[in-house]
């Protein structure tokens, strides 16, 4: 028997309008939804169980494998590219790449380079989600410019203080891009790391700083790690 594979579907700030007309219809008639719960959220009116991630992925993934076995159809909503800081790694642990159909939608790293204006080729990639701040600033030191995934206790004001204790210049220039891909709450502060260790932002940001120092030779990229941080 042949079971039918996982859809694993990335979805940003716009909701349902981020989803590729394709694939809506199999999210509201899934027989398993697996999300965050701000992505379960967005689709209020599908029908089927419904299992949020708090519960792990361990027991997620048992019961993906449940309703794999049972020829129920699955999907799983992941925020922006699954594969990039997302839940897509951790996925790969319990199943094959063939059980798997990814289905990306723009990261926030793309979407905050977007909402600047400014070319991201160039850029380091970096997540603060349980992290520690050291591998953070090493990446920032490895590059021109880093856009960095925040949570809320390694927030923008909390990663400035260790970008200046790392001696980072108080000037240096940094954005703060909230609420990515909702036309209604997205915004973009322009500001410095001095100015950023008293402001405060929504929750969903992406800290862009343009290193002030020559890139430090000695110290290595950080590795890309998912974090299931959904």
């Amino acid at each position: 028997m042949t079971h039918p594979r996982i859809l694993v579907i990335g979805v940003t700030g716009a909701g349902q309008g981020s989803v590729p007309v394709a694939y809506l219809d199999q999210i509201l008639t899934a027989d398993v939804l697996v999300g965050g719960s701000r992505q379960l959220d967005y689709f209020p009116e599908a029908r089927g169980e419904r299992l949020t991630l708090t519960c792990g992925i361990g027991a997620a993934a048992d019961r993906l494998r449940a309703a794999q076995a049972a020829g129920q159809r699955a999907v799983v909503l992941a925020s922006g590219d699954p594969l990039c800081y997302g839940i897509g790694s951790s996925l790969r642990r319990f199943f094959a790449a063939e059980e798997l159909l990814f289905v990306p939608a723009p990261t926030a790293y793309q979407l905050a380079f977007a909402a600047l204006g400014e070319a991201w080729h160039d850029a380091a990639l970096l997540s603060a989600h349980n992290r520690p701040l050291d591998t953070v600033v090493a990446g920032v030191r490895t590059a021109p410019k880093a856009a960095i995934l925040t949570d809320d206790r390694q927030t923008p004001a909390v990663i400035a203080q260790a970008l200046l204790e790392a001696g980072l210049d108080p000037t240096t220039r940094c954005a703060v891009c909230e609420n990515l891909g909702d036309a209604e709450q997205q915004r973009v502060v322009m500001t410095t790391l001095t100015e950023l260790l008293e402001q405060t932002f929504a929750p969903l940001n992406v800290l862009v700083v343009w290193n002030s120092l020559p890139p430090d030779a000695s110290v290595s990229p950080p590795t890309s790690e998912d974090t299931d941080a959904e």
